[in-house]
């Protein structure tokens, strides 16, 4: 009787669903996909220490046509969080399905919205308009 060899098991790198990136002043969410039910646990994961940073948190949009309830209560929880550091979110580069997701919901101009990162930056003061 002869013994197949096993296959060894790779573990899996956890799936990725964003990138945070620190700058000074401020910090970067930029999704990598939609915004799922997972994707909102893994940012809910990441909320500790997004506060701690006591920076500005701006999401980038770029690849996002749809955000999930929870990835809402995630954001609307980050927002609280942040305002006792006394710090900000915004959003950016939002596409018009999502602003009219979030609009429905009630939340559209409360979250923040910024057409790109640079108006993102001069709304939390962190440039002067004339930067850049």
């Amino acid at each position: 009787m002869t013994q197949t060899p096993e296959t060894p098991q790779v573990p899996q790198a956890p799936k990725k669903y964003f990138e945070i990136i620190k700058y000074d002043g401020y910090l970067t969410v930029k999704f990598l996909e939609e915004i799922s039910r997972e994707a909102a646990k893994a940012l809910e994961e990441q909320i500790k220490e997004l506060v701690s940073a006591k920076s500005h948190v701006i999401m980038i949009f770029n690849h996002v046509q749809s955000v999930s309830k929870s990835a809402l209560r995630v954001f609307l929880a980050l927002k609280q969080q942040l305002k006792t550091v006394e710090k900000k979110l915004r959003l950016v580069v939002v596409s018009e399905p999502v602003k009219a997701f979030l609009r429905s919901e009630g939340v559209l101009d409360g979250l923040g919205v910024s057409g790109d990162l640079r108006g993102a930056l001069i709304d939390l003061g962190v440039i002067s308009p004339k930067s850049f």
